[in-house]
């Protein structure tokens, strides 16, 4: 049975709004209609079946593909995650700072999909720094996301003193909050400090990887240390896309330039979290496991990446470590 939230937590939320439960209906209606005329719900159900489980560190499965939820909001949140689920989804990547999470719980909940086909992740923003504010924002982020515990929770930027905000984690997995706790954003020297403190072994390192920015050093260094990586903007937010190199060994393969970008995630052994509004791409990004790229294409692919796409990532994590410590973003003022 799923894990109880803390009797010490006040999780109960009201159920979603009439209008949001009513647009949910229309756009599954719609879905299933769609589903009925061209058969995607036996796709979908094949397309789960095929996509394939990663063992984690700490011995439990995660999806390889996963449904990235950033900059979806409100109801055309709840249109992509009912369409993302009807496409045979069951890995969604959720955080606070997305401010989305209601919309997501509330989709989830409406589809009725079983808590155990699901794997939710949703992260600590920094201005819930420190242990009491982080196990604050897990236990809003479980509430809203109506699955009565998170799959996955990362430290969402190694922030200064993210240590604290990782033991709160790991009591939250001792408490059942909590399936597995990991990174994002993490460089080698954030992971070297994190460990002199740390009880419970994080299970992945979610960053940016794309064929436009591949830092090879770092994503070897975490899978050493058994660390999955997740790559997170996997096709760069559409930029990968206007590559005519790209478009080339798509073309080469019979595929999108989206599909060759995923697949070589998936043969660096990278779990890949594509996004995309567009109910038509959906399965598309799911569909990976067909082909492969050859050794000569991998390599070409490897070497898109130039020293000034790496200094502005450089840049932006400094920024990013000591963004709003203290601001109320994802953090009640109530609270």
């Amino acid at each position: 049975p799923s894990p109880s939230p803390s009797p010490n937590s006040t999780l109960a939320l009201a159920g979603p709004p009439p209008y949001m439960i009513a647009a949910i209906r229309r756009q599954q209606l719609q879905l299933l209609a769609g589903a009925r005329s061209r058969g995607i719900g036996a796709a979908a159900l094949r397309t789960m079946a095929n996509i394939p489980q990663v063992t984690l560190k700490d011995g439990k499965t995660i999806p390889a593909v996963g449904y990235g939820l950033y900059k979806v909001t409100g109801e055309e949140c709840m249109a992509c995650v009912t369409a993302a689920l009807g496409a045979g989804y069951r890995h969604f990547d959720s955080a606070s700072f997305y401010q989305n999470e209601e919309a997501v719980g509330a989709a989830l909940e409406a589809a009725a999909v079983p808590r155990e086909e699901l794997f939710i992740t949703t992260k600590v923003w920094n201005d819930c720094a420190g242990y009491e504010e982080a196990q604050k924002s897990v236990r809003r982020s479980v509430a809203a996301l109506k699955c009565g515990y998170a799959d996955l929770v990362l430290v969402h930027w190694p922030h200064p003193g993210h240590g604290e905000t990782y033991r709160a984690l790991e009591d939250l997995v001792d408490e059942g909050l909590i399936k597995s706790v990991g990174l994002s954003n993490y460089t080698e020297e954030d992971y070297t400090e994190l460990r002199k403190t740390l009880r419970i072994e994080p299970v992945v390192n979610q960053i940016e990887v794309n064929p436009l920015l591949y830092r090879k050093e770092e994503i070897e260094y975490f899978q050493g240390e058994g660390i999955v990586v997740q790559a997170y903007k996997p096709l760069r937010r559409g930029a990968a896309l206007e590559s005519a190199e790209i478009a080339g060994i798509a073309e080469k393969h019979g595929v999108t330039p989206a599909q060759v970008c995923l697949r070589w995630g998936l043969q660096h052994d990278l779990v890949i979290l594509p996004k995309t509004s567009t109910p038509a791409r959906m399965p598309q990004n799911l569909d990976v496991f067909g082909f492969e790229i050859d050794a000569e294409d991998m390599a070409f692919l490897d070497g898109l990446t130039d020293a000034a796409t790496v200094e502005n990532w450089a840049s932006h994590l400094i920024e990013r470590r000591n963004q709003d410590l203290g601001a109320y973003v994802t953090r009640p003022r109530e609270d």
